[in-house]
């Protein structure tokens, strides 16, 4: 396993299909802004979604501010 932080650049496999993509890490207000903005409402839409993030991850997407401190997310984008 690669850190991607270090590598820049993965390759992910989705239902059979690879993709080259490149990482790129968000900043403090991104990373509150993915959590409040993307993650909290997919989780609230999908059956148990919050409390499967939770358990799983440990993080509380009904608090994005503390869900993004210190957490290390990444946006993956095709790598042309």
């Amino acid at each position: 396993m690669q850190n991607i932080r270090a590598a820049g650049r993965a390759n992910v496999t989705v239902r059979g299909q690879t993709e080259d993509v490149r990482a790129a890490e968000l900043d403090e207000t991104e990373r509150l802004r993915f959590f409040r903005d993307v993650l909290r409402p997919v989780a609230h839409d999908m059956t148990f979604g919050t409390q499967f993030i939770k358990y799983v991850d440990g993080v509380d997407v009904d608090d994005p501010l503390d869900a993004s401190h210190g957490r290390p997310v990444f946006e993956l984008l095709p790598l042309a």
